[in-house]
């Protein structure tokens, strides 16, 4: 049974972590495929339960990145208790752009742990897997920097699935008012 215990590198509890990395990649999909993508054209446009694991821990690590980014910039997840929406939350000034940067950079660390490196073209497989996505976030196209934005746009959400809300730190988790 699992204890509540965050994972290693204290993000999210483990009990709430797959939940949470589900939606990240139903999402991803979903983004992907109204952008034109088909089914099976990238090795993560499929469902969760057809996802090779390495996508999946992939899709876990950003979860777990959630709770990082969000403490670096002052806000703290926690359980909503009685199950009602979270209190509306508007990230100050440009913390979406400095949440956006710090989960490539979290990414890009990811890929290399799993033998990753630069390439100009993608190779999922093999001893020479690559990646063009590997490089500085000032060098990423505004479409590529894109993909990181996107999710954490909906960052309140997404944890919301799991009955999380995500609140400044400091700030009472019981009063409802909107921030």
């Amino acid at each position: 049974m699992d204890d509540g215990s965050r994972s290693a590198d204290g993000g999210l509890p483990h009990s709430l972590r797959e939940g949470v990395a589900r939606t990240i990649h139903e999402n991803y999909v979903r983004d992907r495929l109204a952008e034109g993508c088909a089914p099976g054209s990238e090795p993560a446009l499929r469902s969760w339960d057809d996802l090779p694991e390495h996508l999946r821990d992939a899709n876990r690590a950003q979860a777990d990145g959630y709770a990082t980014h969000l403490a670096a910039l002052g806000y703290i997840i926690t359980t909503a208790g009685d199950g009602s929406p979270p209190p509306r939350l508007v990230l100050r000034g440009d913390d979406l752009e400095r949440m956006a940067e710090a989960e490539h950079e979290r990414w890009m660390e990811h890929k290399l742990s799993q033998g990753y490196r630069y390439g100009v073209r993608r190779i999922e497989d093999g001893p020479r897997r690559s990646h063009p996505g590997i490089v500085a976030w000032a060098d990423l196209p505004e479409d590529i920097r894109d993909l990181d934005r996107q999710p954490l746009r909906r960052i309140v959400r997404t944890l919301g699935t799991a009955n999380l809300w995500v609140v400044p730190r400091g700030a009472d988790p019981d009063d409802r008012t909107d921030r």
